[in-house]
Parts: C-alpha cells; structure tokens; sequence
C-alpha cells in the first residue's frame, strides 16, 4: 500500500482557504534537525510545509524513531491536535532546511468550517488519512519483509523528482532506516535491495539510489494481489506546493 502524503501527492489546500489562511500565519524558517512538533505535547497550530522536507516519526521506549511517513511542500501537519484537541500524535522533525507557515487552530478550523471547497477538501484529507493508515496496518500484518519494502521503496520514489519511469533519492535512506520503518532487519534489507539491483529495478551509488518506478509498482502490486488504486499510481503527476502569500 502507498502513501499518498508521502509520495509527494497529498491534494493540496484550495486556494480559497490559502487566501484566508496564510496572510495570518506565522512564517518559519527551520534548520535540518529541528523539532518543530514533539509526541505527547500539548498545542495545536497547523502548519503548512512553504519548502524543505520533515520525518515524521515516534520514539520507541528503547530511544529507536519509527518514522511513519515524510512530508514535503504542499503538505500541512498539525490538523488533528486542532482539530480534537488532544496530544500531538507524533514527532514533527525537520530532515533539510525548510520554511513553514503557522496558524493556530481557531483560525485554521474557522477557515474550514465556513468555506465549502475547503471542507470539502479537508474531509476527503481525513478519508485519506484513515485509508493511509488501514494500508500500512496491511503491510504489516499480510506482507512479507519483501513487499514491506517494495511498498515503503514506492512510497519514497513519490516524493522524488521524476525523469521518464525513474526517480533517484539522493541522500539514499541507509538500510537501517528502511529496516525501521518496515519493521525488519537491515540484513533482509540488504538482501532484498541486492536482489532489486539484480532485476535492474534499482541502481545504486555512494550517495544515491535510483529507482524504476514503474517496474517496482508492478512488483508492489504482485505483492497486494490487486492493482494500485489511481492515487498511488506513480506516474500521477504531484500535486503543486503551497506557495508563500
């Protein structure tokens, strides 16, 4: 299953709530590294992602972070705590210098309730949402290690500039990370990242992976047993960021 906020085409807001919301909001610049949003805490901004890129991730009792999904332009975080008022669900950290706009929650919720598209559109993020998390519960309980990667490896090629049916993430994840975030090992890892190269679905450099997206579709839905719906299917063009008011 694919992500749609991590392959970079999470619909964006419509113009009518950006028009509303961003002559309000708070610009911040963000250092590589920073935490903007920590699990367990109490406040409730909502925040739009101007440039840059962010982890989201929780913290395991033994110090691992889990990262969950990435966040890129266009993308927003922060919308649940204000939107229920509860603890922020998970950590927020920057992974490249980036730029954010913030509004708190009676500006953003007050914005949605009163213009249609924008409820509209916030609606269908919600639905997403829960369809986001019944895949990756999925994934985890139905798939091998294998499949596991071959979907998080989908997932990352979405938020990856795109040239013909390949994508190259540059810094490349370390199979570490992949093993955290697939819940596996980074000797399965390895292996199953040596048997892509093989099939001529990855290649690999110092610092870099390339990725055939297309052949690695095919091989995520030889895994799930039925096709990609047509928001994850990784020739849909990504949806145009957020831009600055």
């Amino acid at each position: 299953m694919v992500d749609e906020g991590a392959r970079g085409a999470e619909e964006a807001p419509p113009a009518a709530l950006l028009d509303r919301i961003l002559p309000r909001a708070r610009t911040m610049r963000i250092k590589a590294s920073q935490i903007v949003v920590g699990h367990s805490t109490l406040a409730n901004d909502v925040y739009f992602v101007l440039s840059g890129s962010f982890e989201v991730s929780i913290t395991a009792r033994d110090g691992v972070d889990v990262v969950v999904r990435d966040l890129g332009p266009g993308a927003i975080f922060g919308d649940l705590s204000a939107l229920d008022r509860q603890p922020r669900s998970a950590n927020v950290i920057a992974t490249s210098d980036s730029k954010l706009a913030s509004v708190p929650a009676e500006i953003f919720l007050a914005a949605v309730s009163e213009i249609p598209e924008a409820s509209r559109w916030f609606m269908n993020r919600l639905g997403r949402e829960v369809r986001r998390l019944t895949d990756r519960i999925f994934e985890l309980s139905a798939l091998a290690a294998r499949g596991r990667l071959h979907c998080e490896l989908l997932r990352l090629a979405g938020t990856a500039p795109r040239a013909g049916d390949r994508v190259q993430l540059e810094p490349a994840p370390t199979h570490e990370a992949l093993a955290q975030r697939i819940g596996s090992q980074r000797e399965a890892v390895s292996r199953e990242l040596a048997q892509l190269s093989d099939a001529g679905v990855l290649r690999r450099g110092r610092k870099w992976i390339e990725l055939d997206i297309v052949q690695l579709a095919r091989l995520v839905e030889v895994e799930l047993g039925y096709p990609l719906s047509l928001t994850t299917r990784p020739d849909m063009p990504a949806q145009p960021a957020v831009q600055e008011a």
